[in-house]
Parts: structure tokens; sequence; C-alpha cells
């Protein structure tokens, strides 16, 4: 299925079943359909759940704080399932609760897979402030990228982040510019509706880049009133689409970049069409506190790994999809579909999906008509 673009007169060919953009004219012979595949043995990323113990009590946390960490016995046996299958993870990941609470597992966890399996990289998620100067050494020797979740200004930082004081967070995110590790450290911002009131886009990205460390923003997901944001609309998608092009442009510290922005680069780079709306289901796992293997951190404990439920939910034979000339590239989070977090976008003739695909495609297509050398500066600075 063939998505025809015109610009200025000069037609933009993007063949949907093989995810090649061809200019002037569509080939009479069709290249065959690459699919996406991955190593057997290689494991594109494996998330500990390492204690849903917390010192902190964010406004609007989902985990239910309680006192159980993973135990040696416990990791052994998560270890033992990854050496039986795979010879090399690309990224381990250790989350929580507040997982430097459990940060001798964490030790023990990273020195025995480096006995065992070659990992690629490793990342936390973490509120920082129980970091301290050993912990960041033991990071950087291994090479950890630091998500540290961090709300902005004290006076909204401490009004939603209960425990996790602006004070302590910001001496950590200076301590580890000390560190080569330090350029590898995003802040995480959840955006709510305590945001919107007290603080302007702008401004809120203003301090963030003053503070010189890359950073990513991200609706907040919660029913509570007064941090709730409204739901998410076409003009507010679009207008995220923009924002994403320009960040990329300026190579900007805001790293977020809209799914629909990343999904289109990636797919005119390397042309990887999929029969799946989220990969990450086939090629990840995440264990539990006990060392239970799961299909995701989202799914622990709510869903089994085969799950035919889940497996027929990531899966785009619809008759909706079907008709779609963007359906080797659609993405969504199947595992919020699955726990009716999310309605299903294609259950009906309304999914608008395709317009946003086609809107991203349109936008990036007219740099490279008409200013090259910013497309191509857009592509570097993505893959950077």
């Amino acid at each position: 299925m063939i998505n025809n673009i015109i610009i200025s007169n000069r037609q933009y060919f993007f063949d949907g079943d093989t995810l090649q953009l061809y200019v002037d004219e569509y080939p009479i012979e069709k290249e065959e359909v690459v699919y996406k595949t991955e190593n057997s043995d290689i494991l594109e990323k494996a998330t500990f759940f390492i204690t849903d113990s917390c010192n902190g009590k964010c406004e609007y946390c989902y985990e239910q704080h309680g006192v159980s960490n993973m135990s040696k016995e416990s990791a052994d046996k998560a270890i033992l399932y990854l050496y039986k299958k795979y010879t090399k993870i690309n990224k381990v990941s250790f989350f929580g609760g507040e997982p430097i609470i459990n940060y001798s597992i964490i030790k023990y966890i990273v020195e025995e897979l480096n006995n065992k399996i070659d990992v690629d990289t490793y990342e936390i998620t973490t509120n920082a402030v129980l970091i301290n100067d050993e912990m960041l050494h033991f990071f950087n020797i291994h090479n950890f990228k630091i998500i540290i979740s961090f709300d902005g200004p004290d006076f909204i930082h401490d009004k939603l982040r209960k425990g996790c004081h602006h004070k302590d967070v910001l001496e950590v995110i200076n301590k580890t510019k000390k560190y080569p590790i330090g350029n590898m450290v995003e802040l995480n911002c959840t955006l709510t509706k305590y945001h919107k009131e007290n603080i302007s886009d702008k401004e809120l990205e203003k301090y963030f880049n003053d503070l010189d460390v890359k950073y990513n923003i991200t609706n907040v997901f919660t029913e509570i009133d007064w941090i709730k944001l409204p739901d998410t609309s076409y003009e507010s998608i679009i207008n995220d689409i923009d924002a994403s092009y320009e960040h990329l442009l300026n190579n900007s510290l805001n790293v977020g970049v809209n799914s629909y922005v990343s999904t289109v680069i990636n797919a005119i780079v390397y042309h990887n069409y999929s029969d799946l709306f989220c990969n990450e289901l086939c090629n990840s796992l995440a264990f539990d506190i006990d060392g239970i293997c799961y299909p995701c951190v989202k799914l622990i404990k709510k869903c089994k790994i085969g799950d035919p439920k889940l497996d027929k939910l990531n899966n785009k034979s619809n008759p909706v999809c079907n008709q779609c000339w963007a359906k080797g590239l659609c993405v969504l989070c199947t595992a919020s579909i699955f726990l009716l977090e999310r309605e299903v976008p294609y259950s009906s003739e309304g999914c608008n999906k395709k317009q946003l695909f086609d809107y991203s495609l349109h936008k990036l297509l007219n740099y490279l008509q008409d200013e090259p050398e910013k497309f191509q500066l857009i592509i570097d600075n993505y893959y950077q």
C-alpha cells in the first residue's frame, strides 16, 4: 500500500509494505518485505524489579508500597533463566519501588551477569536521594545510564514527590557531572496538571536547560483530579510532533521524541516492517521480586508470557490495520491495552493514527525537499 506525497511538484512514494521511500517514480519491480527479526540468543532488554519499597511517596505513584526486596536466591533464579537462553543482553534495567534501597542486589546481579552473559549497557530509574559516592563510583565503572525522576523547580517537585526533596536530588545530579557517566544521566519529569497551573512550558524547559542535563518530559497517567491532565487531543499530538523535530534539529537537551517521529525516522532509515504493535513483548523480559519472569514490567503479576489474549492484542491482523499504509510501522503499548488503561484505536474506522503518521512523514519530507541539510541534521541527532 503506497502513500503518495507531493511536495513542491515533486512526488514521493512511501511503500507501506517494505517501508522504502522512492522519489519521483515508483519502481516497476517491488522489493520484498523486510520483517524485523531478532537473534534468538540475544535479548533486547531485561528489567529487574528488585523492590516494592520506596523512601518517597509521590502523589501520582501507581505502585503499591511494600517492604519486600529481591533476595540473592531470587536473583539467581532470574540470572539462571537468562543464562540458559541468551548469550547477550543489550540492556539490563533496575526498577522499583526505589531500587537503591536494594543496592546490594544491584551489585550482585551486575557482577553475576558480567561473569555469565555479555551485557551491553545497564540503567537504573531512581529518585536519586539515596545515591552516595560509592554507588556513583560503581555505576561509573559499569557504565550505567542513570534516569533520575525530577519534576522541575522546588515548588513543584517538592509538592509532587514527597520525601524526595528537591535540594537532595539536585545535589546528586551535580555530583554525577564529576563522573564520565555524567553525560549519560537523564532527568525524567512527569508532567501534571499542577505543572500547567504553576509554570509555563517555556519556563519549565528553561529550568531543565539551565541544569545542562539531558531530560525527558512525559505526561502523567493518573485519575487524581488535581494532577490529572486533560485527555490528549489530536492538536496536542501535532504540536508534540512539531516540537520533536525542533528539538532534533537543534540537538536539544530535551531528548523526548514523539513516537510518531521516532517510528517514521526508523522506518526510513532501517525499513524494519513489523506485524506487532510492541516488539518489546517479544524480545524483552521483566523479573519480579521472586525472580519470576513476565513479558514486561507493566505486566508483572498480571500477565504470563505466552498469554493468548496478549498475543492477539499485539497482532495487527484486523480489518482496520489491513487497510492502512502505516500498518508496518505502527506502534502501541499493548500492555496498557491489556490492562484496559487505553482504548484499542483500531476497534473502529475512527483510528487517527494514520493521519498522524502521515503528518510526521510529510513534515520530515518537507525538510528533505526544501532543506536537505536540516533533514540530515535531524537524522544524525536522532541516532547520536
